[in-house]
């Protein structure tokens, strides 16, 4: 985790409740959160480098993840602790 602010540049565009997800030659399933409406940035490299930009999307409730998504965050939580 890292412990500084956002570079300034990116400040006045991202809001508290904002989750930034970014992708590099992957699939983002599922973005899963119990924060009020918090708005998800998209940064997808695949799509901006094919002339697309980033996005905002909402995310899903932390109650929509699938069955099979919360037995593996169990699991790698077992592993950690």
């Amino acid at each position: 985790m890292y412990n500084r602010a956002a570079p300034r540049s990116i400040q006045r565009e991202v809001e508290l409740t904002d989750i930034i997800v970014e992708v590099r030659g992957g699939v983002v399933v599922g973005v899963y959160t119990d924060v009020p409406d918090a708005r998800v940035v998209l940064v997808d490299w695949d799509n901006i480098e094919a002339g697309d930009r980033a996005g905002l999307y909402p995310a899903d409730h932390l109650c929509e993840i699938p069955d099979e998504t919360s037995a593996q965050i169990a699991r790698a939580a077992d592993c950690t602790s």
